[in-house]
Order: C-alpha cells, then structure tokens, then sequence
C-alpha cells in the first residue's frame, strides 16, 4: 500500500528531492561542509595559529538552509528527512 499520495510517474521527483536521514540539522549541515571541502579550504588559507579559532558553524548553516527554504524537514523516529525543496 502506498501512503505517499504520489502517482506512479510522479516518484521521480521525491527521488530527486530526498536527501537523506539525519540525526540533526547539524549533522546535515556537517556532511555537506565535508563532502565539499569547504573547512579545508579555509584551514588552507589561514596561518597555523588561527586554525584552531575558525570553524563554519554548522548548526547556523544547517538552520539558515531552513530558514531560507532550501530544504524541507520532517522530524523521524531517529532524527530528521531532509529534502530538497527547489524540486
């Protein structure tokens, strides 16, 4: 049984959309600051002394994302769905 709503030829678009399941928004957040490189790239431009100090705060990422509706989430049983919401 189907509890979706969705056509048949319409679960494209729920694939497309659906990122994954999270713990938190953070941890979301944290998977994309690693898949893309992006603490490295700051740490590579910073002298040894400041590493330590500069962090992208991954909480404040994870909620703007939210906020500026570039996800949807939906709470689960063990975290959160996040879907893509441009799809």
């Amino acid at each position: 049984m189907d509890y979706s709503g969705l056509d048949a030829e319409d679960w494209h678009y729920f694939e497309e959309a659906y990122l994954g399941e999270y713990p938190t928004l953070e941890a979301y957040a944290e998977r994309i600051i690693d898949d893309m490189g992006w603490q490295q790239e700051v740490d590579a431009h910073l002298p040894e002394s400041l590493k330590p100090y500069a962090k992208i705060d991954a909480d404040a990422m994870g909620e703007d994302l939210r906020l500026s509706g570039e996800i949807y989430v939906i709470e689960s049983d063990s975290g959160i769905y996040v879907f893509n919401s441009r799809i």
